[in-house]
């Protein structure tokens, strides 16, 4: 992590935080349009009248790490909805925005694996 951290070291760190005692969660990595949060099942935190969201039939209550916004509630920036949950594996909201941001992430990951020019 750098020192200035960005929102998906934020939500690794949040999401092994809730992981471990004395909360002893199972969290979601919430992949946003350039963001990410992590989401917890509402029902372990008893989030009654919270706003959740729904992907593929899975219910959570979304955290963020980096925005100071409300328990569920979506950063106004990042609010177009969900791309994917990783939760033991993909479960995709926008099939067409994920494809976009994993040929992001692997056009950045391609970048940063080249020598430096001199």
């Amino acid at each position: 992590m750098d020192h200035v951290g960005d929102c998906e070291d934020y939500a690794a760190l949040l999401a092994g935080v809730v992981a471990a005692p004395p909360f002893d969660l199972d969290p979601a990595l919430v992949l946003l349009p350039g963001h990410v949060g992590v989401g917890v099942d509402p029902d372990a935190v008893g989030a009654d009248g919270l706003p959740t969201l729904r992907v593929a039939g899975r219910e959570y209550l979304y955290l963020d790490a980096t925005y100071r916004v409300g328990l569920g509630t979506l950063p106004a920036d990042h609010d177009e909805g969900v791309v994917a949950v990783r939760d033991g594996g993909w479960l995709v909201g926008d099939p067409g925005a994920f494809a976009a941001h994993v040929r992001e992430a692997a056009a950045l990951h391609a970048a940063a694996r080249r020598p430096a020019s001199r």
